[in-house]
């Protein structure tokens, strides 16, 4: 039996995706978002190609915390 996404369709990661809650600050989201729109792809496939390796994060050493 396939398993299908709320929309009828095969999920792209071979299991579907379910809701889940992240607590972020406002800049947090806004850069999440800028990300995501860079990429040309949703937030929750930014979160999740980061979780599964297709994209890396690299420190920027010139910026200062």
């Amino acid at each position: 039996m396939k398993t299908t996404t709320r929309g009828g369709s095969t999920p792209r990661h071979g299991e579907a995706k379910k809701p889940r809650t992240v607590y972020l600050t406002d800049d947090a989201w806004d850069t999440l978002n800028l990300i995501s729109e860079e990429f040309l792809i949703t937030r929750s496939e930014l979160i999740q190609q980061l979780c599964n390796g297709k994209l890396r994060i690299e420190r920027n050493e010139a910026k200062t915390a």
